[in-house]
């Protein structure tokens, strides 16, 4: 979802507290973190036991927290940066990382009200080992309250928001329940970068993109190898109520190489073609159009598409109700490459042999989903894409003189796969 939480308040202002009950503590960066678990060493002083810290150890921590954050982002983490963030001066390093990689940068102000006396005691009720000096503190409250924030942040503030309930929500994904909006629904595979067949696909289906009846659901990469990128951002860069565009490995690489983060050559060569005669600024808006998990129900069944494919038993854990899933818990890499083979997973590599049976029978097994659609990889070109019972394989190589495949469900829940010549 690519979503940064910057926690901003003095110590003992609740931050960890709120890591606690939302429990996202693998999600938490933090200097202090790095510096006492990376550079720190245990000591003892007058009182009891502490840390000593070298005088390099703080830009240490800062170089090694700000080089973990750039990479989680690379896979579409939610992070929760835990200093004290409390100045302008502290926010913008974080600011910056996000837009290399088009986060939605959230502040949540947890000091709020609060007084130096609330503080001290609460900091006076730690173990002694994670007991902030008192004139540190009252120096972090003070510069907190004379800090003011730059206006086109998103704020999240304690004193008037729920805060548990805000971050909750900036982290679902909610089914959407589409019988009673639409006649059909298209679920079309990668498109790579071919314009011209996605053209005759719309050709093949009656009204194209501009029939209001028949909701369009692209599994993700939209561009890449193809040689008619151009056509594909001239057909999908308007927003369109009736288009949902999921994100596929590649959308994260042309975001990638716009932003100048990696190059690609293959993201490098479409960006060169829809540059030619268009903005960068709108290619940009449409590789971040994508959302990384489309759930929906129709003609009577749960169905499920990302671009990778993902296991139900994953899903299930960030499952709060029938129709809402915490996706912001888990990042966006498991739903962009798909559920892998351990080996392959640890090693941030997708898994393309004995995928689509093991993924098969998990889904009919589940009792949250019906049908999966996806693309990214087809191991078994054997078999169409109707042939199984809960998996629809859509990745059909359109970019290598194969076909461009969709299927089209219907209302009365019968589905048919449409294909045209690909490029």
């Amino acid at each position: 979802m690519r979503k940064m939480f910057i926690l901003r308040g003095a110590q003992g202002s609740g931050k960890n507290t709120l890591i606690h009950a939302l429990g996202v503590e693998h999600k938490v960066l933090s200097y202090d973190n790095a510096r006492e678990a990376l550079f720190g060493t245990r000591s003892y002083a007058f009182g009891g036991e502490t840390m000593a810290i070298s005088r390099n150890a703080d830009r240490l921590a800062r170089e090694a927290t700000h080089a973990a954050a750039d990479d989680r982002m690379h896979n579409g983490d939610t992070l929760f940066i835990n200093n004290a963030n409390l100045s302008m001066r502290d926010i913008i390093p974080w600011t910056a990382l996000a837009r290399t990689h088009e986060y939605k940068v959230f502040v949540v102000n947890m000091q709020g009200d609060l007084t130096d006396e609330v503080l001290l005691e609460r900091n006076a009720q730690r173990p002694m080992f994670d007991q902030v000096d008192e004139t540190i503190l009252l120096k972090a409250a003070d510069r907190y309250r004379s800090s003011n924030l730059s206006d086109d942040l998103n704020v999240i503030d304690v004193r008037y928001d729920n805060v548990i309930e805000r971050v909750r929500e900036e982290l679902t994904v909610r089914t959407t329940h589409l019988d009673n909006e639409y006649d059909r629904v298209v679920v079309v595979g990668d498109l790579q970068g071919c314009g011209e067949a996605l053209e005759r696909l719309l050709n093949e289906v009656p009204g194209g993109l501009d029939d209001q009846s028949t909701l369009w659901v692209f599994v993700g990469d939209l561009f890449d190898r193809g040689p008619t990128p151009t056509k594909v951002y001239e057909i999908l860069s308007r927003p369109r109520r009736n288009v949902v565009l999921v994100e596929g490995n590649h959308e994260r690489s042309v975001r990638e190489t716009l932003n100048e983060y990696r190059l690609y050559k293959a993201s490098a060569e479409t960006v060169s073609l829809v540059m030619e005669g268009h903005s960068r600024k709108g290619l940009r808006n449409l590789v971040n159009r994508g959302v990384p998990f489309f759930p929906f129900t129709f003609a009577g069944k749960h169905r499920w598409v990302s671009h990778g494919g993902i296991s139900p038993e994953r899903v299930q854990s960030i499952r709060v109700s029938e129709d809402e899933y915490q996706a912001g818990m888990i990042p966006n890499r498991d739903f962009m490459i798909g559920t892998g083979h351990r080996s392959e997973v640890y090693r941030n590599i997708g898994s393309y042999g004995n995928f689509s049976e093991r993924l098969e029978a998990e889904t009919v097994d589940s009792d949250i989903v019906d049908v999966q659609y996806f693309g990214h990889r087809n191991d078994n070109r054997e078999k169409g894409p109707l042939d199984y019972e809960g998996v629809r394989l859509l990745e059909s190589a359109v970019e290598e003189g194969g076909v461009l495949t969709a299927v089209v469900i219907s209302k009365d829940g019968s589905e048919k796969v449409v294909q045209v010549e690909g490029e």
